[in-house]
């Protein structure tokens, strides 16, 4: 869910609210008893958030079926929840999860810059980068931000109504 507010011909600000799922896969060599083989692991871990992003987008170039912008923008994410498969057993014995796996921050902030191509005012093909300003966990040993190269693709739904008329 978006808004967008037209400043001038050259700026606009863009609110959004979405949900997303970010998430890592990481491989682990776990032995599960003492003594026994090494098993190769491959796990998934998830995280969902609730975002809401707050830009400002100047146009480069603004034609008939083309537009060209660059936004700069700052995403507050909330924590909902999260699934570790790292934290089943017996991995969690012998895999490091044990030191962060209940200190995930439930608040971040992130900086979003991207560009934009924006094509007969209704489908839009998005570049971007998203990088924590704050950390999402925290502990004596490590802090981990996050460093996410998007790509969006996204078409207005009243422009689908507009073509039939």
């Amino acid at each position: 869910m978006y808004a967008l507010k037209e400043l001038s011909t050259k700026f606009a600000t863009h609110l959004s609210l979405n949900y997303q799922q970010k998430g890592y896969k990481e491989n682990a060599q776990v032995i599960y008893v003492p003594g026994s083989p090494l098993y190769d692991e491959q796990l998934e871990n998830k995280f969902d958030y609730l975002n809401a992003d707050l830009s400002l987008q100047y146009r480069i170039f603004s034609g008939h079926s083309l537009t060209t912008a660059l936004s700069l923008g700052l995403e507050y994410s909330y924590l909902l929840d999260y699934t570790l498969e790292s934290d089943i057993f017996p991995i969690n014995n012998y895999y490091p999860v044990n030191e962060y796996q209940d200190q995930w921050e439930k608040h971040n902030v992130s900086i979003l810059p991207s560009i934009s191509l924006i094509f007969d005012q209704a489908t839009t093909l998005e570049f971007g980068f998203n990088g924590s300003l704050s950390p999402v966990l925290k502990t004596e040993n490590l802090i981990v931000k996050n460093w996410i190269w998007t790509f969006r693709l996204s078409h207005s739904i009243p422009a689908i109504f507009k073509k039939g008329e």
